[in-house]
């Protein structure tokens, strides 16, 4: 592959981008684990259970997917410019969805589900009119929780689906794209598992495609020498 330079500060960028998304990686496999261990998808009284029982599970997996969703900033800024000069519009529509992803996930689904393991915890240790008042105060925010999670995952699904499609005319290797490609679907239709509960089934195999598609994407992004227009990389 011959390689016109285009400086050092290119070339920093996606580092700073590769390690990013890398991390990003490692922190989505440790949330599908925990994910697991915590149980269903956030509804009723069962979900509320599940909390408590894994209260401590349960506050590092929401603080993991939080960390994840900030390392996913720098990640994102090293895409775009590497990606926008061949893919201007499209990597201007994927960064929105994007950002607006990470806004709402952090400051709606994960502070919302932080607050939920507190509650959920005060439900479990009451009885009687006292538990009844913590589950009415529960179900405001059990109210929330299924439309933030079906905005978070079709949001997120859609911007990865795009910038994979502009991957598949750029240097990264075709398997970067398909597999963003394959993530964008399956995520898109776990987030309607609350029209059609069968489908919380893509929820965990959808994290584990996105850490895999952010290593993959971390190593690629490493070995770019400059931030230049991609079409000026000759294989």
């Amino acid at each position: 592959m011959g390689i016109i330079e285009n400086g050092e500060s290119g070339k920093k960028l996606y580092r700073i981008g590769s390690i990013a998304i890398f991390l990003f990686g490692i922190c989505y496999f440790l949330g599908a684990i925990f994910s697991l261990a915590i149980g269903p998808a956030p509804e009723g009284e069962a979900y509320l259970t599940s909390l408590a029982e894994h209260a401590m599970i349960s506050n590092i997996n929401f603080l993991v997917f939080i960390i994840a969703h900030l390392l996913l900033i720098p990640a994102i800024i090293a895409l775009y410019i590497f990606l926008r000069d061949d893919h201007k519009v499209t990597m201007v529509l994927a960064t929105g969805l994007l950002a607006v992803f990470i806004v709402l996930d952090i400051g709606v689904t994960e502070l919302t589900s932080l607050s939920l393991v507190s509650i959920a915890q005060q439900y479990v240790a009451s009885s009687g009119t006292s538990q009844a008042a913590v589950y009415m105060q529960a179900q405001g925010l059990l109210g929330i929780l299924p439309i933030a999670t079906l905005l978070s995952f079709v949001l997120s699904s859609i911007g990865i689906l795009i910038v994979a499609l502009a991957m598949l005319k750029s240097p990264f290797r075709k398997i970067t794209g398909v597999v963003g490609i394959f993530i964008g679907v399956i995520g898109t239709l776990a987030g309607f598992y609350v029209f059609v509960p069968v489908l919380t089934l893509f929820m965990i195999p959808s994290i584990i495609a996105l850490a895999l598609w952010a290593f993959l994407v971390g190593i690629q992004l490493n070995r770019f020498p400059s931030a230049g227009k991609p079409s000026q990389l000759i294989k």
